[in-house]
């Protein structure tokens, strides 16, 4: 399931969704970034979406290909090094 807007809600949200819901697979949309996604991922998502923080509209306007190259990959090195912190 969807849920948008994430920004708003929050991680918490989803582990309080998943104590009457445990089977529900959620995905935060809206407002996640390189530096809450992996919060939402720990919370109970089973998935994050990346938007325009990894890919904005004047980005793709511009051809800006190495621009949202490395957007792509600061936002999936944050979400690794948030995991392995979690993990230690």
């Amino acid at each position: 399931m969807k849920i948008f807007p994430a920004r708003t809600v929050g991680p918490a949200y989803f582990k309080d969704l998943l104590g009457p819901f445990p089977d529900a697979r959620l995905v935060p949309s809206g407002g996640v970034n390189a530096g809450n996604a992996a919060q939402f991922l720990a919370s109970g998502a089973v998935a994050v979406t990346a938007g325009t923080d990894v890919v904005p509209p004047a980005s793709v306007a511009a051809a800006q290909w190495d621009d949202i190259t490395v957007r792509a990959q600061t936002f999936v090195a944050a979400i690794s090094a948030d995991i392995k912190e979690g993990s230690s």
